[in-house]
């Protein structure tokens, strides 16, 4: 970030005051990759998609890995095959999440109802969210939504159960 930020400071005399702006949005300041990392696992950070498609160079169908496997035939991941992974993941930390009940479920199912929503919405109006990587994302986070509404209330039926 810095090596970009040097850059972009010779490139433009604009450059500070983008830096001021931004600065008083508040952002999240990050020491190492890791803990930009867990934050975006617990859904902290959302951002992913949007800075892969809308402001990097990557191409969905870049190579990330490629193996030969025992049988000649070579496996290759691509950054669209990362990505899915990445967010199936994801989506199996929400739903064990969801299994929580307390006072911060009703947030979490708020946040992903409206997580949903935001995809939903670039999805059909923005170009770069045209994708069926983007259409299976979106299809996860309401996959996150119809599943985070019915553990919770499975869980909270049992609690009630064992109350009585």
């Amino acid at each position: 970030g810095y090596l970009f930020a040097t850059q972009d400071a010779r490139q433009s005399d604009s450059f500070w005051r983008m830096a001021e702006v931004m600065g008083g949005l508040a952002p999240r300041l990050y020491t190492s990759s890791n803990d930009m990392i867990t934050d975006l696992t617990e859904g902290r950070l959302v951002i992913a998609y949007n800075v892969l498609a809308f402001s990097t160079g990557i191409a969905w169908s870049d190579e990330v890995l490629g193996l030969d496997m025992v049988s000649g035939a070579r496996w290759v991941m691509s950054v669209s095959d990362l990505f899915i992974a990445v967010t199936l993941v994801l989506l199996f930390g929400e739903i064990l999440k969801a299994t929580r009940t307390g006072p911060g479920s009703l947030v979490d199912h708020i946040l992903s109802t409206g997580l949903f929503i935001v995809c939903l919405v670039e999805f059909l109006l923005l170009p770069p969210a045209a994708t069926s990587v983007f259409f299976l994302m979106t299809v996860i986070t309401l996959i996150d939504v119809i599943a985070g509404y019915s553990v919770t209330i499975s869980a909270a039926r049992r609690d009630f159960a064992l109350d009585r």
